[in-house]
């Protein structure tokens, strides 16, 4: 390692360092179980992960992936609830840095402590490290997928890159199943149009089973276990149980505790008729699910459990969210400009920056159908549109751009 990059390490983990721990002490929560595991949702992880290892039955291994439960579990059995902070601790700073080595090959220095900056600052980001959640675990594992995107050995016309893809999203569906219907794209579309050929040709095709082998646990786990062959049920049961009961209630005239009960277990396709038929309420429920809900959502986890909300860590994010939000409506022509100039000088970097836009997209998109998560799911798409961004200021600045202008210019005059 050169000193140049010693240096620059050492100011960004310093200054990393000094942000988490200025939050971690003023923050009530502190490292314990009570905290760790006051919401639902940790609780439920861990009863996937005492099934794991201790084969203690429960019901939620038909709902959650195996992977986090999995780690979650482990460290709790090495070191208790420290190690599983500890472990989140490396994933946030770990994030970070890898964000960081990836805008800064791709844009420059100065974009890079910036991004790195505005991941650090993610208040919600740090209190997620305080919390039984996966979805620390899941942004580490975007922070990974944007660092192998942005690096040479990423070529899109190797066979070799299909099986990386595979691989991460394989990793990613079984933290979070929200990543499958990613991974079955790559599989049935991407690979016919992209990589048939190749594969065909490929002597190595057994390295397409050995990344698949994550979701293979999974599905095994479902049939064995539940007689079910699906990677989880946990999608199906959030949209009857949230977005459906949302609407339903709304079209029904009644509190969505009412209809959760009345509408539990209906079939897809009732309930796509019935949404159809209401599609004026799902629309905008949906609308104000991915903005009010989410992306504009409170950061929760800066104020729980009850009794534990720093006003003034709370009112920052607040703030600091509503400013992301901006910059989501005011980046969406830029970024798509960006795309065209890309296309345009057929350049490197436009593969790995759709592949990005369009995970960022599809997350945003998939907010539409749940809520009372507050900020929670803003943090694993902050990686991606804090580099989709960078990118855009870099690329829409320089003076190859300029020049590109200038000629697009002189054509449109002659």
């Amino acid at each position: 390692m050169n000193k140049k990059l010693t240096i620059q390490l050492l100011i960004l983990n310093t200054f990393l360092l000094l942000v988490y721990f200025t939050v971690f002490i003023n923050l009530k929560t502190g490292v314990n179980a009570v905290i760790m595991f006051s919401s639902s949702d940790s609780l439920c992880y861990l009863a996937v992960g005492n099934w794991i290892f201790e084969q203690k039955e429960t019901i939620q291994t038909m709902l959650n992936p195996y992977m986090f439960p999995f780690l979650l579990k482990f460290f709790l059995i090495i070191g208790g609830i420290k190690a599983v902070w500890f472990f989140q601790f490396l994933l946030w700073i770990g994030s970070i840095n890898l964000l960081f080595f990836s805008i800064k090959r791709i844009t420059n220095i100065f974009l890079a402590y910036i991004g790195a900056i505005l991941l650090a600052v993610n208040l919600s980001f740090i209190a997620l490290t305080l919390h039984a959640l996966s979805d620390v675990t899941a942004t580490f594992g975007i922070s990974c997928l944007i660092f192998y995107l942005t690096t040479n050995s990423f070529d899109y016309k190797k066979v070799k890159s299909f099986y990386i893809l595979v691989l991460f999203f394989s990793i990613l569906s079984v933290i979070k199943p929200i990543f499958f219907p990613i991974l079955i794209l790559i599989i049935v579309i991407v690979f016919q149009f992209f990589y048939l050929k190749s594969f065909i040709k490929d002597n190595k095709k057994y390295l397409l089973i050995v990344a698949l082998i994550p979701v293979i646990i999974q599905f095994s786990i479902m049939v064995i276990k539940h007689d079910k062959f699906t990677l989880s049920t946990k999608g199906s049961v959030t949209l009857n149980q949230y977005f459906f009961a949302q609407g339903y209630a709304a079209a029904e005239c009644i509190t969505i505790d009412e209809a959760k009960p009345i509408i539990k277990g209906k079939s897809t396709g009732f309930m796509l008729s019935y949404m159809l038929n209401h599609i004026k309420i799902f629309s905008i429920n949906f609308k104000d699910n991915i903005i009010r809900e989410n992306l504009r959502g409170a950061p929760t986890f800066l104020s729980y459990p009850p009794g534990y909300k720093h006003p003034f860590f709370y009112a920052t994010m607040n703030k600091l969210n509503k400013l992301f939000y901006q910059l989501h409506i005011i980046f969406i022509l830029p970024c798509l400009f960006l795309i065209y100039y890309l296309v345009k000088r057929n350049h490197k970097l436009l593969r790995p920056y759709i592949i990005l836009y369009l995970i960022f997209w599809y997350l945003v998109l998939m907010m539409g159908i749940a809520f009372y998560q507050g900020d929670r799911y803003n943090v694993s798409i902050a990686p991606l549109w804090i580099i989709i961004y960078a990118v855009v200021f870099h690329q829409l600045t320089s003076k190859t751009f300029y020049i590109f202008l200038k000629e697009k210019f002189n054509k449109i005059k002659t």
